[in-house]
């Protein structure tokens, strides 16, 4: 209540609550503090009724908030009749310079703020419509480079149609190749119908130049064989020459806070996800060597590890499918990969490694090193974050708790809740060391769970009896990748090595500043005799040939081997991620390698030097003779770690230091979008409006478009489509496509609904969009823990006024009625026709996002309009605090870190003191658009 009682002193509060709450304890008279806190714990209603009656009466012991200056300030007083409704503190800060008295009236009859026609925003949600149809959604696949890109950036040709033919035949012939009148193109883009290719390609073919990305230029992959596609995680690793990575698989209930696996429910209670780390290599370096395949099943303690969390101990038959080994998989896998990837030309296929594996189980290896946390506190914040969970979720774990309440009547307490899916038990396979440990009558428990400190103990679930199966059923599994983004493991002589030949860059060749890591595995390009590019053969694979065989199955088409026109790596992995098959995108382990090697590069591109002023004044004259040659001289010196052989860069290293400034997700990248603030501030004044934007990615039909799904996005129809759960593990299998979805409605919502569009060339244009014509815009996109994505955005409005300006316009009633308006029309924290009981009675919408936008252009909008509207309001825009997510301690109790519950209000709100807010009658209801929940 302080929002509204901040200018009332003690006993003006009690005078103002007395007639509305009646008798006040005496224990909450005695500070201001503890009297607030008393008011915020009333119901919602009685709070609604005292911030009605203090907008009223304003108090006058307190004064208004700071404006942020200091010192006293001297202002003529305006010539203009003071307003007859205005309150005291208005009237104390109702003086303003001469010199704004017009700029007021300008900005009162001015764009600023001024609501627009609902003609405009009827356009506007049309338009988005239109945007995300199906016309606009259609992919289709190029035949020179296997992309399958959006049909805007296509065109309808042929074969015989396509210009300089002759530049797509391969220059390095390979028996799997299937040509097309001599060209390699892709067979899968030349079935019956129409025929495409991208206007890059066809650009690069109409000038006489081989399309960069074209099959032909050593793009080419191959189909993954059948050997090779049902291998699992473990198998995948059993078989590759490289391990990139390490992975931590977390299974968790479904339910939060649940206290037991139940057994019952065991295939539809689970969810997790797969982390992937830097590997320790130094673990495995003993393990891995030679050209005996496969592997030793040993490497998968060192690579894979399984965590279960919260619930109890659990039973060790709960372990997913795709932790199985299948020795026979194991053994065509590398038949396959010798007879046809030169890259295994060399390999020895060892029986005897085998013979070590499971016939078709989860290794020991992997079972045995299994653990328990009950760090539930952890967990819940990872699953916090701003989209909200849903809503058949939440209906679904409320019919497992009813489902297994406890006899007696007691309350039911998140007891005996279910827990894998998409999982299989293990009836055969405990390990015999681990059936030593436990009685016969029981099945192996997890050992003893890890505590954590702080974290409470619970209590061990029910054993699984051997002779109870359960079905398998899919489950979504969501990918992590755990980046170093500020380059902790890049070690500091690289860095200077960087630093040493980014001096010189631009005034040498660029191969001359290309610098090797001391990884264990090179990441850079096999160089042959003759410094060219190439696979690096058996002896020396490249590092994603590799690494990755399912995905590089005839050890073609690599990144930075051998081709005719050099593809940079960030280029060759943006191609790979819109292969047309989709199996780069839905390989969470390639993403992560791609993407760590991107980030690490990006590190090494963006270091550069510092010196002290003082130091570089004092060795001015040498420092100016070094040369380009110099720094490249000891760039290789650093890297070889000798001793530099030019006394001036000796005295020069021990007086700079490395700096990395430009990468991607570091806190020197988010530092920068400070000044870009400032700049845009000086540029069009203060901004204007701040929100942010969730996407629930997870059931949104467009995202499930871009997966693969097949939605009529024109007729929509809610029943039809995937299921939920089919929705949930498309998006948790493909990334990509979470992320493709993300960044293009963001886009749409910016150039279709507020109306600002980049050109190509920067140019921007603007009309009118829903909260009238946008001059800039500024926004991050976070990931929150869970991996889900959303934006935080802040807009520039046409008109809008300096600070001054602003504080003069808001003492004009009319201007302040303007705003209202605005308020009335864009910001909205209240569901039409209801009040503070009736919104919670509202009942939750299952399925919500899986739905279009209502269409203005159809009858009776209004209604359907409203009626959407009401349901998404309840079921994403009502706030519900939890600890671990949003409460935080603060002086000795829990507070909400958004401020819920909010204040109250009958009506939209400004105050001259640019106090303002929407009607709420629902203390946790969040603020929204109209138009933007509408169509998110």
């Amino acid at each position: 209540m302080d929002d509204v009682l901040f200018t009332h002193g003690m006993d003006e509060i009690l005078k103002l609550v007395g007639p509305i709450v009646g008798r006040i304890p005496t224990v909450v008279k005695r500070k201001r503090a503890t009297l607030l806190q008393h008011l915020d714990e009333l119901d919602d209603g009685t709070r609604l009724r005292i911030a009605d009656a203090a907008r009223q009466t304003r108090g006058t012991k307190r004064k208004a908030k700071s404006t942020g200056r200091t010192g006293v300030q001297k202002r003529p007083k305006i010539s203009a009749a003071p307003d007859a409704h205005a309150t005291p503190a208005a009237a104390e800060i109702a003086s303003v310079p001469q010199a704004h008295v017009e700029p007021v009236v300008d900005i009162v009859k001015g764009p600023f703020l001024e609501p627009v026609s609902e003609d405009v925003v009827h356009d506007c949600i049309s338009r988005y419509i239109d945007r995300t149809g199906n016309a606009a959604l259609r992919k289709h696949v190029c035949m020179v480079c296997a992309r399958r890109l959006f049909r805007a950036d296509l065109e309808v040709t042929t074969v015989e149609a396509l210009p300089h033919k002759e530049l797509l035949k391969p220059s390095v012939p390979h028996p799997a190749h299937v040509l097309t009148q001599e060209c390699l193109l892709h067979p899968a883009a030349l079935v019956a119908g129409d025929r495409f290719a991208c206007s890059s390609c066809l650009r690069k073919l109409r000038v006489g130049a081989l399309p960069p990305y074209a099959l032909a230029n050593g793009m080419w992959l191959g189909d993954t064989p059948f050997q090779l596609s049902v291998l699992t995680l473990p198998e995948r690793l059993l078989v590759a020459l490289y391990l990139p990575a390490a992975y931590v698989v977390k299974l968790y209930p479904k339910v939060k806070g649940a206290r037991e696996w139940n057994k019952d429910a065991v295939n539809s209670g689970m969810k997790g996800n797969v982390s992937t780390y830097r590997l320790n290599t130094a673990q495995i370096a003993g393990i891995a060597a030679g050209n005996v395949m496969p592997l030793s099943s040993q490497i998968l303690a060192a690579t894979i590890g399984v965590t279960f969390v919260g619930a109890g101990t659990t039973p060790l038959k709960i372990l997913p499918d795709f932790l199985r080994v299948r020795r026979q998989r194991v053994f065509e896998a590398l038949v396959w990969l010798r007879a046809n990837n030169g890259l295994y030309a060399n390999i020895e296929i060892s029986q005897d490694q085998l013979r070590l594996l499971p016939e078709d189980a989860v290794p020991d290896e992997i079972v045995l090193n299994a653990k328990y946390s009950n760090d539930i506190a952890s967990l819940e914040k990872e699953q916090a974050g701003y989209i909200p969970a849903d809503v058949e979720d939440e209906d679904e774990e409320e019919a497992l708790l009813l489902r297994h309440a406890p006899p007696n009547g007691d309350d039911v307490t998140m007891q005996n809740i279910g827990q894998p899916s998409g999982e299989h038990f293990i009836e055969d396979d405990v390990p015999d060391a681990l059936l030593a440990i436990y009685e016969p009558a029981a099945f192996p428990l997890l050992p003893k769970p890890v505590v954590v400190e702080g974290a409470a103990d619970t209590a061990p679930g029910d054993p699984v009896a051997p002779d109870e199966d359960t079905e398998p059923v899919p489950f979504p599994l969501q990918a992590m990748g755990v980046v170093d983004a500020h380059a902790e493991a890049v070690p500091d002589n690289d860095l200077f090595a960087h630093a040493f030949a980014n001096v010189a860059e631009g005034r040498v060749y660029k191969d001359f500043a290309i610098r090797k890591s001391s990884a264990f595995v090179n990441e850079y390009p096999r160089l042959d005799d003759q410094n060219q590019r190439f696979d690096g053969g058996p002896d020396n694979p490249n590092l994603m040939l590799g690494a990755f065989p399912v995905l590089f199955p005839y050890g073609q088409g690599g990144i930075e081997v051998g081709r005719s026109i050099v593809v940079p790596y960030e280029s060759h992995v943006r191609w790979a991620l819109q292969y047309d098959d989709a199996h780069f995108r839905m390989d969470l382990y390639f993403i992560f390698q791609a993407f760590g090697v991107l980030q690490k590069r990006q590190v090494c591109r963006s270091s550069g030097i510092q010196i002290k002023r003082s130091s570089f004044m004092a060795n001015q004259v040498a420092f100016l003779k070094l040369g380009a040659r110099d720094f490249i001289e000891a760039s290789h010196e650093e890297t070889r770690r000798v001793p530099f052989s030019n006394p001036v860069i000796r005295k020069l290293r021990k007086t700079l230091t490395s700096v990395r400034t430009r990468v991607q997700g570091t806190d020197e990248s988010r530092i920068s979008i400070r000044s870009q603030v400032w700049g845009t501030n000086m540029r069009f004044n203060p901004l204007v409006v701040w929100a942010t934007w969730n996407m629930a990615d997870c059931a949104d039909p467009m995202a499930q478009v871009l997966v693969g799904e097949e939605i009529d996005m024109d007729a929509f129809l809610a029943t039809a489509g995937p299921s939920r759960v089919k929705r949930a593990t498309n998006i948790a299998g493909d990334p990509y496509a979470a992320a493709e979805f993300f960044h293009r409605n963001v886009g749409i919502i910016l150039e279709e609904v507020l109306g600002i569009k980049v050109g190509k060339r920067g140019y921007i244009e603007r009309k009118p969009g829903i909260l009238g014509v946008v001059n800039a815009y500024i926004g991050t996109v976070e990931a929150q823990a869970r991996g889900t994505l959303h934006l935080h955005i802040m807009f520039w409005l046409d008109g809008a006024p300096t600070a001054e300006e602003m504080r003069a316009a808001l003492q004009n009633p009319e201007f302040r009625e303007k705003m209202i308006r605005f308020i009335k029309q864009n910001i909205r924290a209240d569901i039409k026709g209801t009040d503070a009981r009736s919104v919670m009675a509202i009942k939750k919408d299952g399925n919500i996002a899986y739905s279009r936008p209502v269409d203005p252009r159809k009858p009776d909008y209004e209604r359907l309009r409203h009626d959407s509207e009401s349901r998404v309001a309840r079921a994403v825009q009502t706030h519900k605090c939890t600890v671990n997510a949003c409460l935080r301690t603060k002086d000795g109790r829990l507070t909400c870190k958004r401020r819920a519950p909010w204040p109250l209000s009958s009506e939209d709100w400004v105050e001259a003191l640019g106090e303002w807010g929407p009607r709420r009658v629902y203390g946790r209801m969040n603020a929204w658009n109209p138009a933007l929940l509408q169509i998110m």
